[in-house]
């Protein structure tokens, strides 16, 4: 049986976006526990920095970065 190559990482899927891309997140609930402050925050057209959380300590730095393209 031939072997599939491995899958590419995710940060070479954002690299090879040439146009834009999209989030989609499809959740239940909102605003639950430590969420529910910021999401109401959100909701009434704040600013929400995400740059103090942890949670997007990882995210940012990737998403923010140039593209290779150009």
């Amino acid at each position: 049986m031939p072997q599939r190559p491995p899958a590419p990482s995710f940060e070479d899927l954002l690299d090879s976006a040439r146009t834009h891309g999209l989030h989609l997140e499809l959740r239940d609930i909102y605003a639950v526990g430590e969420e529910r402050e910021v999401y109401g925050a959100f909701l009434r057209g704040r600013s929400v920095p995400a740059d103090d959380s942890e949670y997007w300590s990882g995210w940012l730095p990737l998403v923010k970065r140039p593209s290779p393209a150009g």
